[in-house]
């Protein structure tokens, strides 16, 4: 049987480099992958232009009837959501059409309703003194992700270098608010991260018990990074997905 291609998205400030470690041991087992740099991470983009290369990328896939999972991480939780419009499994069956979305996994990912945006989750709220808006781009301290980003490394990995590969962060994709909320046509895991400084669990929890849809949950011990310090969990919680392609809804 074939195995569904994963599809790793990342989230705001990064490349999906980080998703290496996850990625090769995927590929060892015999899972096709590939990634989507958002736009809007070191352009001026919004997120309906990171949905649109979201988009283009697995419809592109499933017209070659490639079943897909969509692995989203912290703000691209959003983009990733919205995508998937009309990309579910079931839609494109019932259309006479190959391919699909077959699960959706979050990483520590905005989990959101319609209508629902990162800055206006913030309720008006200023920007944190971390971070600073520049020309409409935002940038994140360095030391601030240190605390933020990557408070549980270890002393093997090297934190300078992840440090340097932020990127400045489009501040208009924090504004565009979800349409879709594909969770509730497409099979869903949420990864929760215990140590997670950036999103704490407690917000982690609240995104999923205010959606309305079925998601099985998962946790682990790991800060908001869990694909460079425990990259054999989120692997494993990804394989375990591909096992449950047909669960609820």
């Amino acid at each position: 049987m074939d195995l569904p291609t994963i599809v790793f998205i990342p989230g705001a400030w990064h490349t999906p480099e980080y998703y290496g470690q996850v990625i090769a041991i995927l590929q060892a087992q015999g899972y096709p992958t590939t990634t989507v740099s958002l736009p809007s991470v070191g352009g001026l983009s919004t997120m309906l232009d990171d949905a649109a290369a979201i988009q283009d990328r697995v419809s592109r896939l499933a017209d070659e009837g490639k079943k897909v999972i969509l692995v989203m991480h912290s703000y691209g939780g959003i983009p990733g959501t919205e995508s998937a419009k009309g990309l579910a499994l079931r839609t494109r069956q019932a259309e006479g059409r190959p391919g699909g979305i077959v699960h959706l996994v979050y990483i520590s990912a905005y989990l959101v309703k319609e209508g629902m945006s990162v800055s206006g989750m913030a309720n008006g709220a200023e920007w944190p003194q971390f971070l600073k808006l520049e020309n409409g781009m935002v940038l994140y301290d360095s030391s601030a992700a240190v605390q933020n980003l990557y408070n549980d490394f270890p002393d093997d990995q090297n934190l300078e270098t992840w440090i340097s590969k932020l990127r400045p962060q489009s501040a208009a994709s924090f504004d565009g608010s979800l349409t879709y909320p594909a969770y509730r046509d497409i099979p869903t895991t949420y990864l929760l991260c215990e140590k997670d400084r950036s999103i704490p669990v407690e917000i982690q929890q609240a995104f999923v018990q205010n959606c309305d849809g079925y998601i099985r949950l998962e946790s682990c011990q790991a800060g908001h990074s869990p694909m460079i310090t425990m990259p054999s969990v989120v692997a494993e919680t990804i394989v375990t997905a591909a096992q449950h392609t047909n669960s609820p809804p």
